[in-house]
């Protein structure tokens, strides 16, 4: 019931032209994180019945809603989200990447990450967004502070290079490679 509450506020927001003064999803969950986190399966499902197709837009409404009932994955919704991503629809995809675009590439989705790049055909334009998704470092600070995030977020993938999956080598080579360009520009 809590979750259709936030729904029907998702969908209110989509089709009321005054947005600037509603917001379906507050910014955090002060008590209510704790017993919808007991729900993880139940609450990736529901929510990705509502997923339409809007990519952007569902990232910030109710991917963001499951950021908030789960600030930090666990192992259950690490397994909701795999067996969402198995069903291998391009929806089914974009809806677990969505959902893992609110986690400023911490570490603890690469087991997902994995998984996305597992189930995707080597030369397929949805690796680009798992770069993105890996990437991500929310705020930085400092003059060298994006050199110092991606040289981080080398060290947080190495690891991915002793895989016996080749398709996980080879897209953790290009993304290793992209960082240290970055890095160097």
């Amino acid at each position: 019931a809590v979750l259709q509450f936030f729904i029907n506020r998702i969908s209110k927001e989509k089709d009321d032209a005054r947005q600037d003064d509603f917001e379906a999803v507050p910014f955090s969950f002060y008590k209510l994180a704790e017993p919808l986190s007991k729900i993880p399966e139940t609450a990736a499902n529901v929510l990705r019945e509502q997923y339409d197709g809007g990519y952007g837009m569902f990232i910030y409404r109710g991917a963001k809603l499951l950021k908030n009932i789960f600030p930090q994955f666990n192992a259950d919704l690490e397994k909701a989200l795999v067996q969402i991503a198995h069903r291998n629809t391009k929806d089914d995809l974009l809806f677990v990447m969505a959902i893992l675009r609110n986690y400023e590439g911490q570490p603890f989705i690469h087991g997902v990450c994995r998984e996305l790049v597992k189930i995707l055909p080597e030369d397929d334009e949805l690796l680009s967004e798992v770069r993105v998704i890996l990437q991500s470092t929310g705020v930085v600070h400092g003059t060298h502070g994006f050199a110092e995030a991606f040289a981080r977020k080398i060290g947080e993938i190495e690891y991915w290079l002793n895989d016996t999956d080749p398709k996980i080598k080879a897209f953790t080579e290009k993304y290793i490679h992209g960082l240290k360009l970055q890095i160097d520009a």
